[in-house]
């Protein structure tokens, strides 16, 4: 009997072992990108970089030169979302350690590729909150040759900070298929111990998305200070 459950068990081992092999031998199509000028951490979904298994999902913990820890997470489809009904989100935070100087600009990339056509007459929602201790400014770019952290802007470039704060901006839809999505986050902070921490997404408002961003649950607490940003 104890024989056959140890052999039960090493079998329950080797097939997760299997299931997990073969979930990351096929990479995704989203990307994580993190500089800071000179460090480049590039993780594609899917891959050793990776800290979450699910197509879809991109997380990186670690740190990039002088910002002592990143913590950043993008969702996209198939997680959420779809091809023809985009959905970008990122989530991000950033702690810098620079004595007696400012560290170098951390840029915190997300990108997707292979989505459209959208239907006609749907639009994008584009949306930030968070808080800082430096500045953050925000940009969200598309690429109608499908190319990845490439692209001009269709939301942004907003700055922000330092504080709390959240902005809301509409974009036209694209109709062209495919084309990429990139949400850029660029955090800069001076010298000393400084934090940044946000969330930002490009959404079509008809998805059912339902996120509550950092900016508003702060705002719940009245400690917001709101800026509803012009198209």
């Amino acid at each position: 009997m104890k024989h056959t459950k140890t052999s039960l068990a090493i079998a329950a081992i080797l097939a997760v072992g299997t299931q997990f092999a073969g979930a990351i031998s096929t990479a995704g199509t989203a990307s994580l990108r993190i500089s800071d000028g000179t460090t480049t951490v590039t993780i594609l979904d899917e891959t050793g970089l990776d800290s979450f298994l699910g197509l879809g999902k991109v997380v990186y913990v670690g740190s990039v030169g002088l910002w002592s820890l990143t913590v950043n997470t993008g969702i996209t489809k198939p997680s959420q979302g779809s091809a023809v009904k985009p959905y970008m989100d990122l989530n991000f935070i950033a702690q810098s350690n620079s004595p007696t100087a400012a560290p170098p600009n951390l840029t915190v990339e997300f990108s997707d590729i292979g989505f459209g056509p959208m239907s006609v007459g749907d639009s994008f929602t584009d949306k930030i909150g968070g808080t800082t201790q430096g500045s953050v400014t925000c940009t969200t770019l598309l690429d109608v040759n499908n190319i990845l952290f490439g692209g001009v802007a269709i939301a942004g470039p907003q700055t922000f900070g330092p504080g709390a704060f959240a902005c809301s901006v509409g974009a036209p839809g694209q109709t062209t298929n495919p084309f990429a999505l990139t949400k850029k986050i660029v955090i800069s902070h001076g010298a000393g111990t400084q934090t940044s921490s946000g969330d930002t997404e490009v959404t079509v408002p008809d998805g059912g998305t339902t996120l509550a961003l950092l900016g508003g649950s702060l705002l719940g607490l009245g400690a917001l200070r709101r800026k509803f940003c012009k198209a």
